[in-house]
């Protein structure tokens, strides 16, 4: 392949398909490089409540960074090293690859380094590359005693760019996908909420009887249940490599997100994980439930067949007890603080089956444990769907960013 071929990226806008190929730039080529710095934190009088924003690697949680901790007052402002509105701000200390836009101009400390580009450049493109600026970056800071980039080091980095129209196309294409991003983790994060809203209005608080919300016409105080009486812990243990069980997924607490019951996307098959030990096995609305490291708050409401280890438990409600309603059950702070409080007892954090027996907790009538339970896998169905929407963009994004760029 040819040099100018290998300086054109796998896919490019349609206008751009005949466009020279791209060019390699040093990065203090491209922009003006300095490095932050922190105004004396001896004089309070420099820093204030409503002032500039002073950025350290730790107000770094954005693309586009629109606040810190803390704010430059006037004095402060003559002290600090400042970079104007579009710059790139790039961590070259300890935390690196932590990079982000600012829209307006703001002072920064000495862990960063400000690109702030020339005209040719778009900020917006910059801030998508510069994720390929920090792979390199860590590839030098590995190589020293100190996870750093100095700003010399930082300025002689190449990397190709194209023009700048289609800079600004590229640039484009990633501020929508990126909002996008934005856009639904604020919608899963409300959701979330919801959802932790609900668990303490519909569930009584501590020493009392009645919740503080509740389904309409039901109005009875709840009653204890002891956890013996009404949950079964499956002892159905299976051989993993008998042929029907082949074909079935293994999930074990490392496969579900903490808290939140998900399942990850780093589950397998049992055939493609050479499982010699018995596992048990889990059906549809069953629970798996990790017994190791409670804190861990690992729990999932099995929607399929599979097998999990034996660091879980499968738990399955009598009649007592609606099977919805005791996933519910796991989410509360109650039953979280118990199996904590248990499991401490040995080097290895554990609840076992005895503990979980003597376990008691407080529950309505059946009917309204349905509606309860029934409200919460809906909500978890929707945030399900939320997480999914998030991963589809960013695997969208991952893909535009393998094709274009080189």
């Amino acid at each position: 392949m040819s040099e100018k071929n290998e300086n054109i990226p796998k896919r490019r806008f349609k206008e751009f398909e005949n466009a020279p190929a791209w060019e390699q730039r040093e990065l203090g080529k491209i922009g003006r490089i300095s490095t932050g710095n922190t105004p004396s934190t001896k004089y309070a009088d420099y820093y204030s409540e409503d002032g500039m924003l002073w950025i350290t690697p730790t107000d770094i949680k954005n693309n586009i960074t629109t606040s810190s901790e803390r704010k430059l007052s006037v004095e402060g402002i003559q002290k600090a090293r400042k970079a104007p509105g579009g710059s790139i701000l790039v961590t070259c200390i300890a935390s690196i690859g932590k990079n982000t836009l600012i829209e307006k101009e703001c002072g920064y400390n000495q862990q960063i380094n400000a690109l702030a580009p020339y005209s040719k450049y778009d900020s917006y493109f910059l801030l998508t590359q510069s994720k390929f600026w920090s792979l390199k970056m860590s590839n030098i800071a590995a190589s020293g005693t100190m996870q750093i980039v100095n700003k010399r080091e930082f300025s002689k980095l190449n990397f190709l760019f194209p023009n700048n129209d289609e800079q600004i196309k590229i640039g484009k294409l990633f501020k929508e996908l990126d909002n996008a991003i934005t856009l639904h983790q604020r919608k899963l994060n409300k959701l979330k909420n919801t959802k932790e809203a609900y668990l303490n209005e519909l569930f009584p608080a501590e020493g009392e009887r009645k919740p503080k919300r509740r389904f309409s016409n039901y109005t009875d105080e709840w009653k204890s249940i002891r956890w013996s009486e009404s949950v079964n812990i499956s002892t159905e243990m299976v051989n993993p490599q008998e042929i029907q069980y082949q074909y079935l997924p293994h999930v074990g607490p490392g496969n579900i997100e903490s808290f939140t019951g998900r399942i990850l996307n780093n589950v397998k098959l049992v055939k493609d994980e050479n499982l010699i030990s018995g596992k048990f096995r889990f059906r549809p609305d069953d629970i798996v439930y990790g017994k190791i490291n409670p804190q861990l708050a690992k729990y999932s409401y099995a929607t399929f067949d599979g097998l999990t280890s034996a660091d879980a438990y499968v738990l399955r409600s009598n009649r007592k007890l609606d099977q919805s309603f005791l996933y519910c059950i796991l989410h509360t702070k109650y039953f979280y603080n118990y199996s904590v409080s248990v499991s401490k007892r040995s080097g290895m954090p554990k609840i076992n089956r005895a503990e979980l027996g003597i376990y008691e907790f407080f529950a309505p009538s059946l009917e309204e444990q349905r509606c309860i339970g029934k409200l919460f896998l809906r909500l978890d169905k929707t945030i399900n769907n939320q997480y999914n929407k998030i991963e589809k963009l960013r695997n969208l994004k991952k893909s535009y960013l393998e094709e274009l760029f080189v």
